[in-house]
């Protein structure tokens, strides 16, 4: 696990606080007063507090390709909701890039979707998998970026052509279990492996220049990292860049006018292990950069 750095890396000038309330809702008037008083994020929907707003919780149609924009904005009335909500509007996570195969207008077109829904008094909402990283992303491919989140890491036991399908590492570390990828990364080449021999410490069946990336001869000695991976077929970032995909979600939101966006696979944030701080960082950092109000 890496350690993080800056300011929250510390726990300094931290507070307990002890407090007592008649209910639930004095209670939430008092954490209210807390966040205002402690300069915490404060989330508010038109001027009202978001725990209090009965639309954060109201709900929604999802709508996938094939709908105009009309017909989505039609029905969204019909059904009495807030949210004309898009589950497929991005296509790549990790720069969270337009799926121009189901909105060939690109952002233009969703910009103009915000525009029709706001009319009618409709906000725009969207779906993506937090802090997860697609393959097909420039962050993977085609020169994998080097903040993707590492399992663990070993070194090369001797030099490596770029047809070799057979790799040899000093130590065994975490590899007698299989992941979705198994995925490593070998300076700027991806690698998938089959299996591994433990008698040998070999990876076996050897996919040489994975996801896009370049085969090439690496030297005895190079750092072997292997990478965390979902059953998604996706990957993670680690700290500082877990902050760059924030930044960039944020950007999408605000950008396009976005106005209701659903964190789904927020526990992908446990896994560069910082407990409970990887998915509040997250969210704050996404809610503070896209201006959230």
């Amino acid at each position: 696990v890496e350690g993080l750095k800056g300011p929250d890396g510390l726990i300094e000038g931290s507070a307990v606080a002890l407090v007592a309330a008649k209910n639930g809702e004095e209670l939430l008037d008092i954490i209210i007063g807390m966040e205002k008083a402690e300069g915490l994020p404060y989330s508010t929907v038109d001027g009202i507090h978001a725990k209090k707003d009965p639309r954060t919780n109201s709900i929604y149609l999802i709508f996938s390709n094939g709908l105009t924009a009309a017909k989505r904005i039609e029905l969204a009335m019909r059904a009495g909701v807030s949210c004309v909500y898009l589950s497929d509007m991005l296509g790549q996570w990790g720069h969270y890039t337009i799926n121009t195969s189901a909105y060939p207008g690109g952002s233009d077109e969703i910009r103009e979707l915000v525009k029709l829904a706001a009319r009618s008094g409709l906000t725009v909402g969207t779906h993506t998998l937090s802090n997860f990283i697609t393959v097909g992303d420039e962050y993977v491919s085609p020169v994998p970026d080097v903040r993707l989140l590492k399992m663990d890491s070993t070194e090369l036991a001797c030099d490596v052509d770029k047809n070799c399908n057979e790799i040899a590492l000093a130590e065994e570390k975490n590899y007698r279990f299989n992941t979705v990828l198994n995925a490593v990364r070998i300076d700027s080449e991806l690698i998938t492996f089959e299996r591994f021999d433990p008698e040998r410490r070999l990876l076996l069946g050897c996919k040489r220049g994975a996801y896009g990336t370049e085969p090439s001869c690496h030297s005895e000695g190079t750092e072997v990292a292997r990478l965390w991976d979902h059953g998604y077929r996706t990957l993670f970032p680690n700290n500082e860049l877990q902050d760059e995909l924030a930044d960039n979600l944020a950007g999408v939101i605000k950008e396009l006018g976005i106005g209701r966006v659903s964190f789904d696979g927020l526990e992908g944030c446990y896994y560069n292990g910082q407990g409970e701080y990887g998915p509040a960082e997250f969210v704050r950092r996404v809610f503070e950069k896209s201006g959230g109000n």
